[in-house]
């Protein structure tokens, strides 16, 4: 299931009750579950939200798994010099406004009129899984990846079980 931005506050991870009510059970839809979510910090020192903070602990009372990205968004993970590309490629009248920073809007851009924007995620995500191999070395990237596939791994080898 995809979720953005305030949607998250609408989430749990808890098993389904009634005291769940003003929220969607995502156990519901797995109850072997894996969240992924944009820290949207700005800073190295600045911590997570509540909101974040009770969806990190409801998923990894289990079963499941909780990536908060090390970088302020998903989007950190990707190389510059591709998200550069990506962008030009894209939206030739844009340039990236963005120093590509671990805390950084990376798909921020200015268009010829100096007006500031937001390149296409879905049209930068497709340029770039067309084009390049992923990069496992930047950020925490590798670590989560070997993480998620230990878990999808142990939760097949538990529905085999049963």
């Amino acid at each position: 299931m995809f979720y953005g931005g305030r949607l998250a506050s609408h989430l749990s991870g808890d098993d389904p009750d009634d005291s769940l009510d003003d929220f969607i059970s995502l156990r519901r839809l797995n109850r072997r579950g894996v969240i992924v979510i944009d820290s949207d910090r700005s800073t190295k020192g600045s911590r997570i939200n509540n909101t974040k903070k009770r969806l990190k602990s409801e998923f990894d009372e289990g079963p499941g798994y909780t990536w908060v990205t090390q970088g302020r968004e998903i989007e950190n993970y990707l190389p510059a010099d591709q998200v550069r590309e990506a962008i030009s490629k894209t939206k030739p009248s844009a340039k990236p406004s963005s120093s590509f920073g671990q805390f950084e809007n990376v798909l921020a851009i200015k268009t010829k009129g100096g007006k500031k924007s937001q390149a296409s995620k879905v049209a930068v995500a497709r340029h770039l899984t067309e084009t390049f191999e992923p990069d496992h070395q930047i950020l925490d990237l590798g670590k989560q990846v070997r993480c998620l596939i230990g878990f999808i791994e142990k939760s097949n080898m538990s529905n085999m079980k049963q």
